[in-house]
């Protein structure tokens, strides 16, 4: 697990320090206006359809999620993001023929590249790490939002991820952010 943590922490350290050479000023108008870094908070329900309730194994598991994310925009269309996620259960996931892999209190952390294609509306992929006393991995996160803006450079935001946990079970979350721009404009 430390092996793993460690490689985590070499991806943050270069997204922090390789993600200024992709935002070189523009000569034009474009970038104007622009601020460069996004805080937003997640209140969401994840939803694990393997994965079975302490107090019922035959419903799927739902549970509320918290979240924090950075991003880091790189222009009107391209952004990096470090999104920190809380799942608030334990539960269990059948794993093969027999063997059960028993989860509590997941920390799930992903470096994702963010795109906007249309204006509000955001896609994001990239990879993660799930840390849990159990077992930890690797997981690889995508999802969509759609972010309506509101003044003071605050605005909230409907989102749905997907999470592929290292082909053992996968996970849905569904969910609200509220964030806020912060920095100058340039």
């Amino acid at each position: 697990m430390k092996k793993q943590f460690f490689y985590l922490i070499i991806a943050v350290s270069s997204f922090i320090f390789i993600s200024p050479v992709f935002s070189q000023e523009h000569s034009g108008h474009e970038e104007e206006g622009l601020k460069r870094h996004r805080i937003s908070f997640i209140w969401g329900n994840t939803l694990v359809p393997a994965g079975k309730n302490a107090h019922n194994e035959d419903s799927e598991v739902l549970f509320p999620t918290w979240g924090l994310t950075y991003e880091y925009i790189l222009s009107h269309r391209f952004a990096l993001g470090w999104v920190n996620e809380l799942e608030l259960t334990s539960y269990a996931v059948e794993h093969g023929n027999e063997a059960v892999l028993e989860r509590e209190y997941p920390f799930i952390s992903s470096v994702i590249l963010i795109y906007e294609p249309f204006k509000h509306v955001i896609f994001h992929a990239g990879p993660g790490y799930e840390f849990e006393r159990n077992e930890s991995f690797f997981i690889f996160k995508t999802g969509a939002d759609y972010i309506i803006p509101l003044p003071k450079d605050f605005d909230i935001g409907l989102g749905i991820s997907y999470d592929m946990k290292k082909n053992l079970y996968d996970a849905w979350t569904f969910g609200l952010t509220i964030g806020k721009r912060l920095g100058k404009s340039h």
